[in-house]
């Protein structure tokens, strides 16, 4: 498992692969996942956009109270994402 919780400034996971769950709190600030997996996905950010790309598909539930959302409509394992303020990107890898 690992766990990030950052108060102010941005969080960027590359080539990151976990077994277990990914966990990710932050205040103010980006969080950006590129080429990283885990068996699950748990994001929660104040302000700030959640963007980036996973290995294997998932099971996308994204809440964003002011932003777009784009998620892929796949299932799998959990990804759980939820910005207050901000957009939410995510894909798959090819």
């Amino acid at each position: 498992n690992f766990y990030a919780d950052a108060t102010t400034g941005d969080v960027i996971m590359e080539n990151f692969i976990v077994s277990g769950e990914i966990k990710i709190e932050a205040t103010t600030g980006d969080v950006t996942i590129d080429h990283s997996d885990a068996k699950s996905f748990y994001i929660h950010t104040s302000t700030g956009d959640v963007r980036g790309n996973v290995l294997t598909e998932k099971s996308f539930y994204a809440y964003s109270g002011s932003g777009r959302i784009s998620v892929p409509k796949t299932s799998g394992d959990v990804f759980e994402v939820h910005t207050s303020t901000g957009n939410i990107k995510l894909e798959i890898s090819e």
